[in-house]
């Protein structure tokens, strides 16, 4: 296990996530319409999991044992370090009344994140070996 780069991943994953909600946040008291509102929420959750795909497409192209337990290991620490950041803020955690979204895309961005980032490692492998094959040993 890793560590040192799952605390890296994971604070990089919580400092993204974080300015990806801060910049979809909805102004308190706002008048928005339903249709912006509407807009305003799911480019927010595209936003997000385009991030968290590329965290963790990343995280398995240069972790090559375990990549899936590393990514969950990233999650939980991600998830705890934002929790005690919330606690340090405001004391509280708002939960969020469409938390069953919010798990499913993290779980989604995650597992195809981690998946597309461990298969285009054995493809560059693979390239890097059959270059080595053609050229021969010296």
């Amino acid at each position: 296990m890793n560590i040192s780069r799952v605390m890296l991943f994971a604070i990089v994953l919580l400092v993204l996530r974080v300015i990806v909600s801060a910049v979809f946040a909805s102004p308190g008291g706002s008048e928005d319409l339903t249709a912006q509102l509407l807009l305003r929420h799911s480019l927010g959750y595209l936003l997000d999991a385009v991030v968290v795909l590329a965290v963790f497409a990343r995280l398995a192209r240069v972790q090559v044992q375990s990549p899936y337990i590393h990514a969950f290991c990233v999650v939980a620490l991600q998830e705890l370090l934002g929790f005690a950041l919330l606690f340090a803020i405001g004391g509280t955690n708002p939960e969020s009344p469409l938390w069953l979204l919010d798990w499913t895309v993290l779980g989604v961005s995650v597992l195809l994140g981690t998946e597309f980032g461990r298969r285009r490692r054995v493809i560059v492998e693979k390239k890097a070996k059959s270059r080595g094959a053609l050229t021969g040993p010296p």
